[in-house]
């Protein structure tokens, strides 16, 4: 399995591209196990044929994915959150709050991506 981490910001050009993540975002990673070793890139028009599944964590950045998208795409595109078995579907950006909303967020995303690995059959 591939996977590739585009943050909100870079659907459209943004400066964020090429960044290394929020520190606090990396330290939250590190707490809990988990490597942080990239940077962020844009969504690339190529993606929504390379790529499967194309998750977005809330309903404006699903918009400007489909509004974005090739008229033939294969990708499945879709909020993370939809996966959240606490039915939490919005996964709320954490980066103007204190690191409590990286913790929060962490723990959504977990959730999130158990369930989605779950519904292609990994367990």
């Amino acid at each position: 399995m591939t996977s590739c981490s585009c943050p909100t910001a870079s659907i459209f050009p943004s400066p964020q591209v090429g960044q290394n993540p929020d520190a606090r975002s990396a330290e939250t990673c590190r707490k809990n196990g988990v490597p942080m070793k990239h940077r962020a890139r844009q969504v690339h028009q190529e993606d929504f044929t390379h790529y499967d599944h194309i998750l977005c964590m809330d309903e404006e950045n699903l918009r400007d994915l489909k509004d974005m998208a090739p008229k033939k795409y294969t990708a499945t595109l879709k909020m993370f959150g939809t996966y959240d078995p606490k039915g939490d579907r919005i996964i709320k950006d954490p980066y103007y709050g204190p690191q409590g909303g990286f913790e929060r967020n962490f723990a959504q995303c977990t959730r999130c991506t158990d369930a989605f690995l779950e519904s292609l059959g990994f367990e």
